[in-house]
């Protein structure tokens, strides 16, 4: 079994809700690329469009300056 084969059987049974719960953890930890395989497969699309936004502005502004702020407003948690 190749590679691919290997991981879409892992997920087998693997709900929306658990790939959000992972994908908020994640997002919580400023794991940008797992929270966004964990959101692609729950199809949040708001949170998708919320970490494009983040990883754009990583590459202008220094992370802990502009993520820690806006993660809390857009996770439900103020």
């Amino acid at each position: 079994m190749n590679r691919l084969g290997t991981s879409r059987e892992a997920c087998l049974g693997v709900t929306a809700a658990d790939w959000e719960r992972l994908g908020q953890a994640a997002l919580q930890q400023l794991s940008l690329e797992v929270a966004r395989k964990a959101f692609q497969r729950s199809e949040n699309r708001g949170l998708l469009t919320l970490i494009d936004h983040l990883q754009v502005s990583e590459s202008r502004v220094y992370r802990s300056k502009l993520i820690t702020p806006v993660r809390p407003c857009n996770t439900g948690r103020y």
